[in-house]
């Protein structure tokens, strides 16, 4: 039986894809609101929730996309090439990501021997690789344990492995393992604001695999049919409760911590992606109210291509220079400077000019999805 497509986590996705650039692309980096900032360590805010969203979300619809094939015992040879066709062009999207524009316009260089190799879509790549393996290789209760164990692995490096000069189980910027690993293995190859280490590096990847693994299970449970959509809603709900109460139990011992993914990361962000989700399914796939989801259900058809069409918007933005009456300034800063800060405080300046780039990435995407036309990856 052909499964029904699931409407509420199209329309998750592309809320997860619009706050994604809400927080990428303020109006000036020196005004915005902390809420709208990643937590500089320890802790939380809500730009912290866009990537763990994508990857659970990733990881549920891996459940829709490889069930079928898991339940006809399709031989994972037969499966492999594509996963690691994806996989691969995931990670080279991220390297083109990473090095757009190429060099090719005034005041952008592009430097091999410092290229960044690490990225977000790199990561998620990578996610899918093994989550794909590991859902398709085992039950929940495998992938329960699959979960624990990247846990274990991560806290066997973050608590037991020493750091030359500084010891074992220190989790302060500079001084943990995983910036000593990315130190070693990337040679230079990490976030130039970062170096040596990379916020998307070795380590935490790890625990981000946790992440996508957390989303095959609900994908699993919303497949089920026995259970009605509404009992389904009140199930993830409380599930996500849970995690959220536990994630904040555990943080004294373990602390809440994007950057270095942390397992209480992955508990409290998993929580927090079982409530929000749990909200859009009853609305949209339980009251039947899609109308208000469709702009975002567009939104997340071309997930992947509005990443990279925010990247190239951001950066000509950047690069690109206008004369002004204050003198000569990139086109964003042109833009906040001249025309949203005359609307609103600075702050409220800086949110607009955000608010604009999702507004003007939409057009794109709603003119593809009239055609149905869709970025395969």
């Amino acid at each position: 039986m052909k499964q029904e497509r699931l409407l509420s986590l199209d329309a998750f996705r592309g809320l997860t894809i619009a706050a994604m650039i809400l927080v990428n692309a303020p109006g000036s980096w020196n005004f915005v609101y902390p809420q709208l900032e990643h937590a500089s360590w320890n802790g939380w805010t809500c730009a912290d929730w866009v990537f763990p969203f994508f990857l659970w979300i990733m990881g549920v619809a891996m459940t829709f996309s490889l069930a079928s094939k898991k339940a006809k015992g399709t031989p994972l040879a037969e499966l492999l090439p594509g996963i690691l066709r994806r996989t691969a062009l995931l990670f080279l999207l991220g390297i083109v990501y990473n090095t757009f524009p190429f060099g090719l316009l005034p005041g952008q260089n592009l430097h091999w021997a410092t290229l960044r190799i690490p990225g977000v879509l790199q990561r998620i790549a990578l996610c899918y690789a093994f989550g794909s393996i590991v859902y398709l290789h085992t039950g929940v209760k495998g992938r329960v344990a699959a979960i624990l164990a990247c846990f274990g692995v991560y806290g066997i490096a973050m608590y037991a492995l020493p750091v030359p000069g500084v010891g074992a189980g220190v989790l302060e910027p500079g001084r943990n393992f995983a910036h000593y690993l990315d130190s070693i293995l990337l040679h230079g190859h990490g976030w130039a604001q970062t170096r040596p280490w990379d916020p998307e590096g070795f380590v935490g990847t790890v625990t981000a695999i946790a992440t996508a693994l957390a989303g095959t299970l609900a994908g699993d449970y919303l497949r089920r049919a026995d259970h009605a959509p509404l009992e389904k809603t009140c199930w993830m709900a409380l599930a996500g409760g849970a995690l959220l109460a536990l994630g904040t139990c555990l943080a004294p011992w373990m602390p809440i911590n994007k950057t270095l993914w942390t397992p209480t990361y992955v508990i409290f962000m998993t929580g927090w992606a079982l409530v929000f989700f749990s909200a859009c399914h009853f609305l949209v796939d339980v009251k039947g109210y899609r109308a208000w989801a469709r702009p975002l259900i567009i939104y997340g058809s071309n997930a992947i291509l509005v990443y990279l069409l925010s990247c190239a918007l951001t950066q000509f933005a950047d690069l690109l220079h206008v004369t002004t009456a204050a003198g000569r300034l990139s086109v964003g800063d042109a833009l906040f400077q001249r025309v949203f800060c005359r609307l609103a405080s600075p702050l409220n300046a800086s949110v607009l000019y955000a608010v604009g780039n999702v507004v003007v990435l939409f057009f794109p995407v709603w003119f593809l999805y009239r055609r149905q036309w869709f970025l395969k990856v």
